[in-house]
């Protein structure tokens, strides 16, 4: 028998017992945000109605190391006004967003779409182009639901609310597929890097009054920080529950060696042991066929 899609229970659901610390994209350095209000299909910017010289950029820059590429929009109301589609110029940011805290910073234009194969991402060429700094922080939140029907439902509303919290709602977008659809709806913070799952309306000011105060809120919803690798994710998250190390500037991960992970705090230099231990099967996306055991991160007791 096959059962509907509208009957089936989306994964999101199925996967609530799963943790969420060390699960956000890893290894992401820069972030390379280009608007487009026209429809996406399941896996921009390939199924999206870009000029295929645009896409063909893009996906040489998301095959660059340490470079992660978004579509962002600003809604239906965007679209509706014909912003952002079809040949009109396109919002593009720039955000570097690795380790280095004092390196992160977000760059701006709005560029011609015949434009955009013609960047490069150093300083002369994003000068050049009209680069110009960003206050941030800037919001993105998945609303894919061609990837994954989880993205819309519970997305675009946590999307409505950001909007309607922040001193400036431009700063707020609407994202392609984040990773991790089960975790919707899913957010994140640049230039900081920070990425939650399962946020609720409710929390919404928590998170917004916490990146404000320079801090890293909302912990027990926090996927990573996705300039670094999973394990190291998962053990910033879970040393922040531990310590109470609200303060983005508390806690240093200085090195990692195996599941040896060496970090600093106000209260000095400390070791700690991240162990990778089996989880219980889930589904990855709605739709996929049987579950898959996801295996999760614990810290070594203190």
């Amino acid at each position: 028998m096959v059962v509907a899609v509208s009957d089936q229970p989306y994964c999101r659901q199925i996967a609530e017992h799963e943790p969420l610390h060390g699960t956000a994209p890893e290894g992401v350095q820069r972030w390379l945000l280009v608007e487009d209000a026209d429809p996406w299909g399941p896996k921009p910017p390939r199924d999206s109605a870009l000029p295929q010289a645009v896409k063909g950029w893009l996906a040489a820059r998301s095959s660059e190391p340490g470079v992660r590429v978004q579509l962002i929009r600003c809604g239906e109301s965007q679209r509706r006004g014909g912003a952002g589609r079809g040949t009109q110029p396109r919002q593009v940011f720039v955000v570097d967003a690795g380790v280095d805290a004092k390196a992160r910073r977000i760059l701006g234009a709005r560029l011609e779409l015949d434009a955009i194969p013609d960047l490069r991402l150093d300083d002369p060429s994003l000068s050049a182009h009209g680069f110009e700094a960003v206050a941030g922080p800037l919001w993105l939140v998945c609303t894919h639901g061609k990837r994954d029907r989880c993205c819309a439902k519970w997305g675009v509303e946590l999307w409505e609310r950001v909007r309607a919290r922040v001193d400036a709602p431009a700063r707020v977008w609407q994202s392609s597929h984040l990773g991790g659809h089960r975790f919707a709806p899913v957010a994140a913070a640049l230039p900081t890097g920070l990425m939650w799952g399962r946020v609720e309306v409710g929390e919404v000011d928590t998170l917004i009054e916490g990146i404000a105060a320079g801090q890293v809120p909302l912990l027990p919803k926090l996927r990573g920080r996705c300039c670094h690798p999973r394990p190291l994710q998962a053990a910033e998250a879970l040393l922040r529950r531990r310590e109470a190390l609200n303060e983005d500037d508390a806690l240093s991960l200085l090195a990692s060696r195996g599941d040896l992970v060496t970090y600093t705090t106000p209260a000095g230099t400390g070791q700690t042991t991240i162990r990778r231990t089996p989880g219980r099967p889930t589904l990855a996306s709605c739709g996929d066929e049987g579950l898959q055991p996801r295996a999760h991160f614990e810290l070594a007791p203190a």
